[in-house]
């Protein structure tokens, strides 16, 4: 079967998928998303378009991680079947092998913008930095080193929202140095996650677990250098 042929097959597979998760939830009572949930899709959406995930991500698996992220967090709206579990302050909400990572935003003490942006301060040698934005709720480093990369994200708590399939491992609290992570892998890839001074930061990269963690203790504030 070549890669047309499976494309299609994929994509209308995935159209009945979702056409037969929503009929359900149709039969449910009428449900306006908030717009917190706006905010968050807007986001998922968003990140998608990344550099990141342009480079490990086809186009047609961006789609599945999408909609299948979109019914994720409506199931967890709708409190049907997706599972919803906690990790440190983060809510992990898992459906048709796609995990939505979100922070648990119940405390009002957070910064709604960035007052401190973060960046790190120590990088592997060979690397560049290759692209660079910033906001006011979220920041991002994209450094590369042959078809290595490191990505390098800071979010305010009540923006940040990540999607990643089923070739990632399961979350996995891990406290190093004091500071907890939640640490996920998948082949030579791995994704921290962590709070710290009120903002959420998120880090990817083909690099082995210990330079990843010394890269994550080594951000500091623009101010700090």
């Amino acid at each position: 079967m070549n890669n047309t042929v499976s494309e299609e097959v994929l994509v209308n597979g995935l159209e009945l998928y979702i056409n037969n998760r929503f009929a359900m939830y149709n039969k449910s009572q009428e449900y306006i998303p908030s717009e917190a949930f706006e905010k968050r899709m807007q986001k998922l959406i968003k990140s998608q378009n990344n550099v990141y995930h342009k480079v490990t991500l086809t186009n047609v698996r961006k789609a599945v991680v999408i909609f299948a992220a979109a019914v994720a967090l409506l199931a967890s709206a709708l409190s049907v079947t997706a599972i919803r579990e906690k990790v440190l302050e983060f809510f992990i909400t898992s459906e048709s092998g796609v995990k939505v990572i979100e922070y648990d935003t119940k405390s009002a003490d957070y910064p709604k913008t960035i007052k401190s942006f973060y960046s790190p301060s120590y990088i592997p040698a060979g690397y560049k930095l290759e692209d660079k934005s910033s906001d006011d709720i979220s920041t991002e480093y994209y450094y590369v080193s042959g078809d290595k990369y490191i990505d390098f994200q800071q979010f305010t708590k009540d923006e940040y929202s990540s999607a990643s399939d089923e070739d990632f491992s399961a979350p996995k609290n891990v406290n190093r140095n004091g500071q907890d992570y939640i640490l996920r892998t998948a082949d030579d890839t791995v994704m921290l996650v962590w709070e710290k001074n009120g903002y959420v930061f998120e880090m990817t990269g083909f690099e082995e677990l210990n330079e990843m963690y010394k890269i994550a203790e080594s951000a500091r504030t623009v101010e700090e250098g």
